[in-house]
């Protein structure tokens, strides 16, 4: 019998896993899929759990049932590729494997900025979200939202915020002289004037140095937030970081 060990069960590993399926698998395989979680959830509509625009469950999706693939869920802790075994938290049973496929994804990228993974919330997982939803929807009126990164992440989350809680002061940090810089004139336009119209605060050609608790430093000023929320980039998951292979400067194997 040959085992194949998926880990990660979001849009890639479920992409690779459907493809396996739906290709015929031989009958001498057998397919482990690895996850955290129960359930695949849907990644681009965490913006929509932290804003409290979408209810938690509307996000998640069974995973497909097959009589040659079984799923363990929990935490992995180790990737031994040396000796081609997979440590779970808590578990002490190691899952062996003949074949390994790779989906863990992405996690906050804080460029070695003091405070902001503890001072700031996340939605790059859908535990983060909900935790960051929790943050926003228990703000009283007229409270402070920070969002710092204005690409498409933070585009996402500042937008259905405002649309959620319209009584809220919104602020979005912008690294660049305009939102979404890797786009056309004409998308970066439209996207400042509907935050203009919609009281959506853009800081351009910010510097985020220092994140204490509830506050922020910008190119050397101290900025009040009650909440933070961080999309100021991305980069692999850390224990494909931490993979005993070459890698480029994104740090992808």
């Amino acid at each position: 019998m040959k085992r194949v060990v998926l880990i990660g069960g979001g849009y890639g590993g479920m992409n690779a896993l459907h493809q396996l399926l739906d290709n015929n698998i031989p009958k001498d395989v057998q397919i482990t899929v690895i996850d955290r979680n129960p359930y695949h959830s849907l990644k681009t509509e965490f913006y929509a759990i932290t804003a409290g625009t979408k209810a938690d469950k509307e996000v998640r999706i069974d995973f497909p049932l097959h009589e040659q693939v079984s799923y363990i869920f929990g935490e992995i802790i180790e990737i031994n590729t040396d000796r081609e075994l997979i440590r779970l938290k808590g578990n002490e049973i190691a899952v062996e494997y003949d074949y390994l496929l790779i989906g863990l994804g992405c996690e906050d990228n804080y460029h070695g900025i003091q405070g902001a993974m503890e001072y700031t919330e996340s939605v790059q997982s859908i535990s983060s979200a909900r935790k960051a939803s929790i943050k926003v929807n228990n703000l009283s009126a007229y409270s402070q939202v920070s969002v710092v990164g204005a690409g498409l992440s933070g585009i996402e989350v500042a937008s259905e915020i405002r649309e959620s809680r319209p009584d809220l002061n919104i602020r979005l940090l912008d690294r660049g002289a305009t939102v979404l810089s890797a786009f056309d004139e004409k998308v970066q336009s439209y996207v400042e004037e509907w935050f203009r119209k919609n009281q959506v605060e853009i800081l351009h050609h910010s510097n985020v140095e220092l994140v204490a608790e509830g506050i922020f430093y910008n190119n050397g000023e101290g900025i009040e937030s009650d909440v933070i929320i961080w999309t100021a980039g991305v980069r692999p998951n850390y224990l494909v970081r931490s993979l005993p292979f070459e890698k480029d400067r994104h740090e992808k194997s």
